[in-house]
């Protein structure tokens, strides 16, 4: 199990439909802060407090290349193929192992898609 493995799971059980995915995007162009898009989209219960203390800590260059990894993915040709239930629509790499980031994580975006979340220490 991934950090935030219950947000990331539950996060794209939504995004797999596309009146979601119209929100969610619209919320990345106002600026939405990432935990208040949570609660809007009602999956606080999945928010885990360190969960939360990593996302409320992300640097503001951070926050921005996510919402250009997400808005990439919500808008890209190959969404329809995202619909299944057996894909997933968050670009997200994470080795962090437990559900839980208590010792932090460092949180990146390679190729300007894939949010990348490590250890705060080693790899």
């Amino acid at each position: 199990m991934g950090v935030g493995d219950g947000i990331v799971t539950e996060g794209d059980k939504v995004l797999k439909d596309p009146r979601v995915r119209k929100r969610v995007a619209e919320m990345h162009e106002r600026k939405v802060p990432f935990v208040e898009m949570i609660e809007e989209l009602g999956l606080t219960q999945y928010l885990t407090p360190a969960v939360k203390e990593v996302i409320e800590g992300l640097p503001p260059e951070v926050v921005e290349q996510i919402r250009e990894s997400i808005l990439s993915v919500i808008d890209s040709d190959d969404i329809k193929e995202k619909e299944r239930p057996d894909v997933p629509v968050m670009p997200i790499d994470c080795t962090l192992v437990g559900g839980d980031p208590r010792g932090g994580a460092r949180v990146s975006v390679a190729d300007a898609r894939v949010i990348r979340v490590r250890p705060a220490t080693g790899a």
